[in-house]
């Protein structure tokens, strides 16, 4: 392994790479940014090179040749003292997809310039055209929603990503230096994880230990969406041309959209959720079905989001030399009775963690799901609350108004 130290403008720093490092640790997320982290002896010269607000890049050596695994922007340096008296320095940071944070999409419009929906990979292009030089994009093939409408109101490249990959009901993650991947398909990696008290065969990785997350927190039967505006002028359904699919119900005068099934089964359970970001971009009759149709598909996707107990799980792992990525899914073959758990079943890649050092390469853990997204939680939930907030505040919210002119009459 090496690691490449360079400066904001890509200048590599010092005379060489850190070669006496010895170890490195990469976390990639799902939806998110990750981070990374090595552990190098601060007595090297070139360590001292790693100074906040650089860039570190790991090399590693996978498949028979030096690949970057992971780093970006340097942000806190540790030091610790050692049994023999050697100072080690711990480096780390967030991986590369800090840079697009450090961007702003302004009021950047998402429309075919008509008051009509655009595409997916439309709207990623317009977004990442604004994220820093260098950068490079692969939309989804096939997303499962092709027509997006709406405005930003100053957000950054990364959540104008996030929003576009939540509305178009699809996935991204970091999947290179520079590069971000959309998809919408889990790819099969082709490794099975069993329990690691067994005979590990080819593809095989074994779980040494195993945390499991049932998450019932956002199960909900029906939602009232809520776009732009304020009070009784704010964006509803009333507007859509959408129709119910089966097994929904969909009432425009009580602003709802029902899962049927989900009610029946669990009472109702009902949320009110913002989408003010969401906003007819003229007063005009086909701008403001358009943005209702908007509101309907998002309200529809996070329904379907919400409708099901989400089962997570943290596997540590041993002797898996593959490198699994985000958007891909393993085979997970585990029973314990003291846990009450017995899954033989394929399952999302949520997040994985990388970690090398001079025995090698691999993975050694996972974030797997039975569904393709992230428990929710409190801290979540509050986190999705203040971004509503500051969309509140930064895009022009319909509201009741007058319009007022003085007048004296003649006596």
């Amino acid at each position: 392994m090496y690691i490449d130290i360079e400066n904001a403008a890509g200048n590599k720093a010092g005379s060489g790479p850190i070669t006496s490092a010895t170890g490195w640790r990469v976390v990639r997320q799902l939806d998110g940014a990750g981070s990374w982290s090595f552990t190098a002896p601060l007595a090297d010269v070139k360590t001292a090179q790693a100074t906040p607000r650089r860039f570190a890049h790991i090399y590693a050596y996978v498949s028979g040749t030096y690949q970057w695994v992971g780093g970006g922007p340097i942000d806190d340096i540790k030091t610790t003292v050692g049994a023999d008296g050697t100072v080690m320095a711990e480096v780390s940071g967030a991986d590369m997809l800090r840079e697009l944070v450090w961007r702003s999409v302004g009021s950047l419009t998402i429309s075919d310039g008509a008051g009509g929906p655009t595409t997916h990979a439309a709207a990623v292009a317009a977004a990442m055209n604004l994220a820093p030089l260098g950068w490079t994009w692969t939309p989804d093939p096939a997303p499962a929603w092709d027509l997006l409408y709406g405005q930003f109101g100053g957000e950054t490249v990364l959540a104008a990503l996030a929003s576009i990959a939540e509305r178009s009901r699809s996935h991204y993650y970091l999947s290179g230096r520079r590069a971000v991947t959309f998809g919408s398909t889990f790819a099969a990696s082709g490794v099975r994880c069993v329990a690691a008290s067994q005979a590990l065969g080819t593809g095989q990785a074994g779980i040494t230990a195993l945390d499991i997350d049932r998450s019932s927190y956002d199960l909900v039967s029906r939602v009232i969406p809520v776009g732009s505006g304020q009070s009784k002028v704010a964006l509803t359904l009333r507007a859509t041309g959408r129709t119910a699919s089966a097994g929904y119900t969909l009432d425009t005068a009580a602003n709802y959209l029902r899962n049927d099934a989900v009610e029946t089964a669990y009472g109702r359970c009902e949320r009110v959720v913002s989408f003010k970001d969401i906003a007819p971009l003229s007063s005009t009759t086909a701008d403001v079905i358009s943005a209702a149709n908007m509101l309907y598909d998002a309200a529809k996707y996070w329904l379907d989001q919400h409708s099901a107990p989400v089962t997570a799980y943290r596997m540590t792992l041993a002797e898996c030399p593959q490198l699994v990525r985000p958007l891909q899914s393993v085979r997970v073959v585990w029973r314990d009775p003291a846990q009450a758990t017995a899954i033989d079943a394929d399952l999302y890649v949520l997040g994985v963690e990388w970690q090398g050092d001079a025995s090698g390469v691999r993975t050694a853990a996972l974030t797997v799901a039975d569904a393709p997204l992230w428990p929710e939680s409190d801290v979540s939930a509050v986190v999705a609350n203040i971004a509503q907030g500051q969309i509140y505040q930064a895009l022009p919210q319909l509201n009741a108004n007058a319009y007022v002119i003085a007048y004296s009459k003649n006596v």
